[in-house]
């Protein structure tokens, strides 16, 4: 097969809790609601597309005398993937070649093919291109009629066309001679190897006016109405979409019609030599008016069914939209709830201890107890809210070029003061761990949230261990941050969980500390690594490109 290429083209959170209320908590879900409504985006591979091309299937798809292919089909899919922006590279073959490497996946795209019984279980297909039919291609001194005329006669057919797959269900008692082309067929028809041919009637017409073919005639009546389609491996929705879009807008902008005019706008037959001299005249007479009227009913048929088809595909699209819609509302609506549920926790704690306090302002203890309460909780909640600002977006950071040695020595301090004295912690850090582009607070607030996720792990006593490191790994160098904790671990159900906002397994927790952690790494172009069994410890990895 040959291939041929081508190109389509700090506000901080707020210092006292008195300053943040319900206009606050308002402010900071519209927010979110704005974050999380933007675009999804897909990503597509650098490889361009591989569209297979038939050799030998005028004027559809062939190799002109420059050596390049062409044809209708051709030209349409270069205008299709041109508006979707899709890059390909053609690969021409034999057809019966091209559609085994389609099935198996090793080609992107036929430009058209025909969506029979067979082939449904093997192709996905775009909505139709063209309509087109297959007549009956007889020689002059064959006494057949009709379809019903091939029983028990020699028929030439292309192989692993549609009549290979459909005519010995349609004709008991037919014997089909297979030919690698329909030229190939007209051809042998012509040299007197069979009685008939089965081929486009436009097909037809090209290869006796191109070959010079004598004793050979269509006879003029369809055999069937079949629709031409682009056709892709099962399971390439995606690309399917891109190019259903793309012909929507080239039938829209006119495209189609400008490809549909230049191949079979006018039919211009040079006639049809024949040995009969008496009815050359009117033989070339009846092509040309067949050919043209034959070409403004199927250019109106197509115009007509392919608005019904496009109509449907609109709407198809808007359920879509519509369902995607629909759950990004129902996420923002379970991180509302989750807010809502931590903020009416954390204003009990204060409002009851507030109370409590104005009862007993004359027992200096209790009252301080009161005091160190509602201070403690309002810590919790500005917490919440500069997680929640942290996941959402909204905290204004600034990266610079740091180590992760950096940030925990940094956080050591105050990660020595939350642990218990019956948890053991470790340091084991690289002297040249790399140097990533990070904002340093949330760099202190990465390590902070693994470790008090470790801590939390831990049922009673145990050990936990912060580790960086300089790794090399797929060509390139990465600076790693590990936190190591010897607890009870994780089942798959739950680490299927652990980074979805508000999902934790301890009562005391938001759920909001390792959200916080993957939204973080996801922007700043990291991984994450998570490897954890039941009673067996957890082990989290952050990895960051190394910079310079």
């Amino acid at each position: 097969m040959e291939l041929i290429s081508g190109a389509v083209e700090s506000i901080s959170p707020p210092t006292f809790w008195r300053h943040f209320g319900a206009m606050g908590v308002a402010a900071l879900l519209v927010a979110l609601a704005v974050a999380m409504s933007a675009p999804i985006a897909t990503g597509a591979g650098d490889r361009p597309l591989r569209v297979g091309v038939d050799r030998s299937y005028p004027p559809y798809q062939f190799v002109d005398e420059r050596g390049r292919p062409s044809g209708f089909d051709v030209d349409l899919f270069e205008a299709v993937a041109k508006q979707a922006g899709l890059r390909y590279e053609f690969v021409v073959g034999e057809w019966p070649e091209i559609r085994a490497r389609i099935e198996a996946g090793e080609l992107d795209v036929s430009p058209g093919a025909f969506r029979t019984p067979v082939r449904e279980p093997l192709l996905s297909f775009s909505v139709p291109t063209a309509w087109v039919h297959h007549t009956l291609f007889v020689r002059d001194d064959a006494p057949i009629e009709g379809a019903a005329d091939l029983s028990g006669r020699r028929v030439l057919v292309a192989r692993s066309g549609p009549h290979d797959d459909l005519l010995r269900e349609q004709i008991p008692g037919v014997e089909l001679v297979l030919t690698e082309t329909s030229e190939d067929a007209l051809r042998r028809l012509a040299a007197g190897e069979a009685d008939a041919a089965i081929a486009l009637d436009t097909l037809g017409l090209w290869a006796i006016r191109a070959d010079n073919l004598s004793g050979v005639r269509s006879l003029g009546v369809p055999l069937d109405e079949m629709e031409l389609r682009f056709a892709v491996p099962r399971d390439r929705e995606a690309l399917l979409a891109a190019l259903n879009d793309g012909l929507t807008v080239v039938r829209e902008n006119g495209g189609y019609d400008r490809v549909y005019d230049r191949w079979f706008g006018i039919l211009q037959a040079k006639g049809v030599p024949t040995r009969r001299v008496l009815w050359g005249a009117g033989a070339l007479v009846a092509l040309v008016a067949a050919a043209f009227g034959w070409s403004v009913l199927l250019r109106r048929l197509v115009e007509r069914r392919t608005r019904e088809l496009l109509r449907s595909q609109v709407e198809k699209r808007a359920l879509e939209q519509q369902l995607l819609q629909t759950e990004k509302t129902e996420a923002l609506g379970r991180l509302a709830a989750g807010v809502a549920h931590d903020f009416n926790n954390m204003l009990a704690v204060i409002l009851g201890n507030l109370h409590l306090a104005q009862r007993i302002h004359d027992e200096p203890t209790g009252l301080h107890r009161a005091l160190n309460a509602i201070d403690a909780a309002t810590r919790s909640a500005m917490e919440l809210v500069e997680q929640l600002f942290l996941y959402g977006g909204s905290l204004p950071s600034t990266p610079r070029q740091l180590d992760w040695n950096e940030a925990v020595r940094g956080s050591e301090q105050l990660i020595r003061r939350v642990l218990p004295n019956e948890i053991h912690f470790n340091l084991c850090l690289d002297p040249e761990p790399g140097r990533v582009t990070l904002d340093p607070g949330q760099a202190r607030q990465l390590v902070m949230n693994l470790v008090l996720n470790a801590r939390d792990a831990l049922e009673k006593s145990g050990t936990i261990e912060v580790a960086t490191s300089l790794q090399f790994r797929e060509g390139a160098w990465w600076s790693v941050l590990e936190v190591r904790d010897d607890g009870p671990g994780m089942d798959a159900a739950t680490l299927d969980r652990i980074f979805d906002p508000f999902f934790t397994t301890k009562g005391t927790n938001t759920g909001l500390g390792l959200a916080t952690v993957h939204v973080v790494m996801s922007r700043a172009g990291g991984r994450i690594d998570v490897r954890s069994e039941p009673g067996a410890g957890t082990r989290f990895a952050l990895w960051l490109p190394a910079a310079g």
